[in-house]
């Protein structure tokens, strides 16, 4: 099945009642209702929106900012951050089965810097957030966390001794 380039309002379908690959790069509409036939379902259910993502005969990252898009247009925040870290997700996996490098790689050492020096984006901290479901996940996000506060206190504490020096006969 392919809906690549099509456009429409509501988005009224079961995902589960979709084929095992289809092709949906390129589909916008505005919001999700309810189908005719078949099952009701809850409208914003994130984990059945990530599933039927997670179908798609290739991957393509369009359809998943697509769904967070209109979660997020609908007051549902939490659910398209969601949505697009089972996007990022969905891209390591298939960087990994492939061996394919990814377009943008994240560099050790500017992550480090980007995470730990406030007022300097590198944007390495915004292309990769430590994935919370897999082992030690939970601890990488409070490490990085704990780094981004001490970076800011050490930061402060640099600019009050120079603003200190200066001031000094």
């Amino acid at each position: 099945m392919d809906f690549s380039d099509t456009t429409t309002t509501v988005l009224a379908d079961d995902p589960a009642s979709w084929p095992p690959c289809f092709a949906i790069a390129g589909l916008t509409y505005e919001r999700f209702g309810h189908p005719l036939r078949g099952r009701l379902r809850e409208l914003w259910d994130y984990k059945a929106t990530c599933a039927w993502l997670g179908r798609q005969a290739s991957f393509e990252s369009g359809p998943y900012e697509q769904a967070a898009r209109v979660f997020r247009e609908h007051g549902h925040l939490s659910e398209a951050e969601q949505i697009l870290m089972a996007q990022r997700r969905h891209a390591a996996r298939v960087d990994r089965s492939n061996a394919i490098w990814p377009r943008r790689a994240v560099s050790p050492v500017l992550y480090a810097i980007d995470t730990v020096v406030p007022l300097i984006s590198l944007n390495q901290r915004s292309s990769w957030y430590p994935d919370t479901h897999v082992r030690y996940g939970e601890f990488v996000l409070w490490w990085l966390n704990l780094a981004t506060l001490l970076g800011w206190l050490l930061s402060s504490i640099f600019v009050l001794s120079l603003a200190r020096l200066s001031r000094s006969p």
